[in-house]
């Protein structure tokens, strides 16, 4: 509850009354509490779909509006690397909510594979070429791997020369969801 306060800019206690609040209308338990997880009950799993569809309409209901009235409302969802929210996106996305005020972002920092479809995301940011072919992909920067070799290493081995030469070799891959 405390990491959802976080990302919804509310505190624990209003997240935990609106969770009340919500299976109070409900009329049943939605949700298993414990120190170590939040796991939805049956009745949770039942309700969830319909949330979602629900949640789906008001955001388009949103878009709708913000349509008729010229500036930038409603939601943006994506997910980017754990490494830009650390680094380089607090301040953009600072700015970018002084600019736009009406404009609720989700941000989903996350350094494991996503399927952008089934996450609702408008977009994510990966550093790969999309898997699907319904998805569009955009370059954002150059994007270069590199290949390292200590000296001692490259005096016993040899120095490869061309790609093919490193068949032959001891590597170490980064090995990260590429997607």
């Amino acid at each position: 509850f405390v990491a959802a306060a976080r990302a919804l800019g509310r505190s624990p206690s209003a997240v935990t009354r609106a969770v009340q609040t919500l299976e109070d209308n409900a009329g049943s338990k939605l949700l298993n509490r414990n120190a170590n997880a939040v796991t939805l009950t049956e009745a949770g799993e039942r309700l969830l779909p319909h949330a979602e569809r629900l949640l789906d309409v008001q955001r388009d209901a949103a878009d709708e509006l913000a349509a008729l009235s010229g500036s930038a409302q409603g939601w943006i969802r994506f997910a980017v690397p754990q490494v830009l929210g650390e680094h380089v996106l607090p301040q953009v996305l600072a700015e970018f909510s002084r600019c736009h005020p009406q404009v609720t972002l989700d941000v989903q920092y996350s350094d494991g594979a996503l399927d952008p479809l089934q996450g609702k995301f408008d977009f994510v940011v990966r550093g790969a070429f999309p898997q699907s072919s319904e998805l569009i992909g955009y370059p954002l920067w150059d994007y270069r791997r590199h290949l390292y070799a200590s000296p001692e290493y490259l005096a016993l081995a040899g120095t490869p020369q061309q790609p093919e030469d490193l068949e032959g070799h001891a590597l170490i891959l980064h090995t990260a969801p590429r997607i």
